[in-house]
């Protein structure tokens, strides 16, 4: 396997090699076709949802955005920016939103230009300024039209990639997250404009800036939230410089509900207060844990260092109307590298609930199951193909990555990714798969009930995705030495006919699965009647 920062050098000398795209198959199958040949099918395949903006979030088309921002709001961006790049780490970006104009150009319909407000996105790490390869968001709903909606959506969030140069990595880890049932953002592209449109009617004297390739990064507020959750109490963000875990005291900004009444959070809080059944047992009550374990878990699986698990960074906590609790991810630009253990062992070590949960047997057994749920999920959706559908589509756009002024990825680039996240994704499957055939490999539970002149079977195995059982074999004996297998009613019930009342006999189950035989069942002894 690569190492995410061997296959990033190499992307890198890739990109120095050539620049310009070529129609070629390189390396792992990678083949860069004419936008006409991206099929329709795998075009709707990635686009999720029926909404209107469903288009927008789809990963394989590259969108034109232009934004037209006068100099009063550039002035006011620039004196918000941090003069001491360095000295940004401990201090939140909250940045005024600011007058601009927004076009959005598809390759069937144009929408705006409309009023907006915009500031730019980013934090330590990731915040460019205006000379730079800037991120921003944008607010729809802007100061005088609160009423107004792009395509039914309020907010826009263009990130500037800056410590992804594949650009796939968040399109990708995000897919993940959602297949698996945990709410995460879809994931579209835009080429990023500045004051180059002249019927946006820019200033005069305004400077026409080129800003590149960015994810369209779908924004996780109440429109978004909407396809998951029934009711909002609160969304609190999780994120530098706080870092925050969850304790009493601790910073989180609330995005959604009332910043003055946090009762739900310090609820959650006190619960981290517990330990081994009590917190368990408090968690099942107040969150929902088994989706918290495929959160904490998938962030593991992709390797989402700068996540919740691992650092304490980049996470949404949503509470409903019952104050029940939900964790969703954010910030995935930078995975596919990085944890190696399944556990969260390495890097800074787990957070508190994750640490509490691996702690504790049925809690760590829960999380274990959710990796094998991924793992089978990936492997189920061919995760490792999403990479080189993306490069398909956007490398074939004129506003592609390979043109991109900043940060540029040509075809060679986008294989040596594509392969490095393939590699990372084979390393998964490594580490997980005899994990999944050790849950598979138990005894199926068997249960067998007599009535006159007939015994009634019936028996579960255990279900582990991506191991599926192929049959069942049931055996009866009468003295527990010499066992006879039985014709089967169905796959998982049989009935035995004109039983002689009063004796008495043994039976057993085992399943075939598609990683091998189980044991045999615990003997279950039936005196006829």
């Amino acid at each position: 396997m690569l190492e995410y920062g061997e296959w990033m050098r190499k992307a890198q000398f890739y990109k120095l090699v050539a620049r310009s795209i070529a129609v070629v198959a390189v390396g792992a199958n990678l083949i860069i076709a004419p936008a006409h040949s991206v099929t329709s099918m795998r075009n709707l395949h990635y686009v999720e949802g029926k909404d209107p903006a469903a288009p927008l979030f789809n990963p394989i088309v590259v969108n034109r955005v232009d934004l037209m921002v006068p100099q009063s709001s550039i002035d006011i961006i620039n004196s918000e920016y941090p003069v001491e790049y360095n000295a940004m780490w401990w201090r939140a970006t909250n940045f005024s939103y600011v007058p601009a104009k927004l076009k959005i150009t598809t390759a069937t319909k144009t929408y705006g230009p409309i009023d907006v407000e915009i500031h730019l996105k980013g934090g330590w790490g990731s915040l460019r300024s205006l000379g730079e390869k800037a991120g921003f968001k944008v607010k729809i709903n802007s100061t005088g039209n609160k009423d107004q909606r792009l395509l039914g959506l309020k907010k826009l969030t263009f990130n500037n990639d800056v410590q992804d140069g594949s650009y796939v990595h968040e399109a990708t880890a995000y897919r993940l997250f959602r297949n698996v049932g945990v709410p995460a953002p879809r994931v579209g592209y835009a080429r990023i404009y500045m004051n180059c449109a002249p019927d946006m009617n820019p200033e005069q004297n305004s400077t026409c800036i080129d800003y590149g390739l960015h994810p369209n990064i779908e924004t996780m507020d109440e429109v978004a939230l909407a396809r998951w959750v029934n009711g909002t109490t609160h969304l609190y963000e999780g994120g530098t410089p706080y870092f925050p875990d969850i304790y009493n005291g601790a910073v989180l900004q609330t995005d959604l509900g009332d910043p003055t009444d946090t009762s739900d959070f310090r609820e959650l809080a006190q619960i981290n207060q517990l330990d081994g059944a009590d917190w368990y047992n408090a968690m099942l009550a107040h969150t929902d844990l088994k989706e918290m374990t495929l959160e904490w878990a998938t962030e593991t699986y992709v390797g989402h260092w700068d996540g919740y698990a691992a650092n304490n960074n980049n996470f949404y906590l949503h509470s409903d109307s019952n104050g029940k609790f939900r964790m969703f991810p954010w910030g995935t630009d930078q995975t596919w590298g990085g944890l190696q253990d399944l556990y969260v062992e390495d890097g800074w070590g787990p957070s508190t609930m994750v640490a509490k949960c691996n702690a504790y047997a049925p809690c760590r057994e829960m999380y274990a199951e959710s990796l094998v749920t991924i793992w089978a999920k990936a492997e189920a959706i061919n995760l490792a193909r999403m990479p080189r559908d993306i490069y398909s589509g956007i490398l074939a756009s004129s506003m592609g990555p390979q043109s991109d002024p900043f940060s540029g990825c040509n075809v060679y680039c986008a294989n040596a990714n594509a392969e490095g996240i393939s590699n990372f994704l084979k390393s998964r499957s490594d580490q997980i798969s005899p994990l999944a055939t050790s849950f598979a490999l138990v005894a199926p539970e068997l249960a067998a009930t007599p009535t006159t002149k007939t015994i009634t079977m019936s028996w579960v195995g255990k279900k582990v995705p991506g191991v599926p059982i192929k049959s069942y074999q049931v055996q009866q004996s009468i003295d527990e030495n010499t066992w006879v297998s039985l014709k089967l009613d169905s796959p998982t019930k049989t009935v035995i006919r004109n039983v002689t009342p009063g004796r008495v006999f043994y039976y057993r189950v085992r399943a075939v699965t598609s990683r091998g035989t189980t044991p045999w069942s615990p003997t279950v002894r039936v005196q006829s009647k």
